[in-house]
Order: C-alpha cells, then sequence, then structure tokens
C-alpha cells in the first residue's frame, strides 16, 4: 500500500506542478523548475512540522526515513515491485533518444520530430511510477 500511495502522490504533486507551468498547451521548463522548488519548500515545512510535533521514537523514525531507511524492506517486497520497475526501465529505454534530443532545447527536438509534450508527459508518469518503486 505504502508505494501505491508514494506513487499516487508524487502522481498528484506532479500534475499539480505541470498544471501550474502549462499554458496554451506547451509546458514552460523555467516556471515548472521554480515552481518546483515552491512546491519542495512547501513540502518540507510540512515535514519540519511532523519533526516539530514528533516525540523522540517518532523523531528518530522521521530521521531514519529521510536519510532513505531501508528497514521496512523485504524480499517479498522486492519480488512484488520488480515487475513494475522492470516495465518502467525499459519505458525510460523507449524515450531515451527523445529525451537524449531534448537535452539540445526544446525547438531542436521539436524540429528532429520529437512530440515535446507528449514525452514530457510520458516522463512525468514514469519518474512518478518509479518514485513509488
Amino acid at each position: 500500500l505504502l508505494p501505491l500511495a508514494a506513487f499516487a502522490g508524487s502522481l498528484v504533486t506532479t500534475i499539480i506542478l505541470y498544471s501550474i507551468a502549462s499554458r496554451a498547451g506547451r509546458t514552460s521548463i523555467a516556471i515548472f523548475l521554480l515552481a518546483g522548488i515552491a512546491i519542495a519548500a512547501i513540502a518540507n515545512a510540512g515535514i519540519g512540522l511532523l519533526v516539530f510535533i514528533a516525540d523522540d521514537r517518532q523523531l528518530r523514525d522521521i530521521t531514519f526515513w529521510m536519510l532513505g531507511s531501508m528497514s521496512g524492506a523485504t524480499w517479498s517486497k522486492i519480488a512484488t515491485l520488480a515487475p513494475v520497475l522492470a516495465v518502467a526501465l525499459v519505458a525510460c529505454l523507449s524515450i531515451a533518444r527523445g529525451l537524449d534530443v531534448l537535452v539540445l532545447g526544446e525547438a531542436e527536438a521539436f524540429h528532429s520530430g520529437v512530440d515535446v509534450e507528449r514525452l514530457k508527459r510520458i516522463s512525468i508518469i514514469l519518474v512518478s511510477a518509479m518514485t513509488g518503486v
């Protein structure tokens, strides 16, 4: 349930971010980055509030969680999540060429035949899925 909640949370947050950065069917990368920084600041403020109201045991758990604790990882969970990760990684390989061209800039990628807006949407969904994993 936790990976599904992580996927849903990251997808909802990214959709909000994408809607802030998109106007008239175009997505501004600069606004996307700046709005992402603002949303990260809001999320960090929420984590700070949780740290403030936590007792000693909860504070230790929050600290380990923020440092990337793998205490809840088991082989059965890995076996359950591995297919999702495998599909996401194969999908990433399928859009790799488009991402390579996108590094040159949106206009250059568009003129090279890449559907830039579609590529952005696919990338967002893949990153959200891998965040949940």
